[in-house]
């Protein structure tokens, strides 16, 4: 009897720290946008940054939101 509460203890505490784990996670940093303009006959994308240059080329990856104008 001890046995099993204290397995589903284990159990519960586990599942709580997952979800907690998934709540918590922070989003990335978003560095600035992407626009893909297809309003024309040909479509153009142009980069909006919004972080200082110097930050960005420091970086191996950084984050874009992407703005679809159609």
């Amino acid at each position: 009897m001890v046995l099993e509460l204290v397995i589903a203890g284990y159990i519960l505490i586990f599942l709580l720290g997952v979800i907690l784990g998934k709540v918590l996670k922070p989003k990335p940093h978003c560095s600035g946008k992407l626009i893909v303009d297809e309003t024309g006959e040909t479509e153009r994308w142009s980069f909006m940054l919004d972080d200082p240059l110097d930050e960005v080329r420091e970086k191996s990856v950084i984050f874009l939101e992407v703005d679809r104008r159609a």
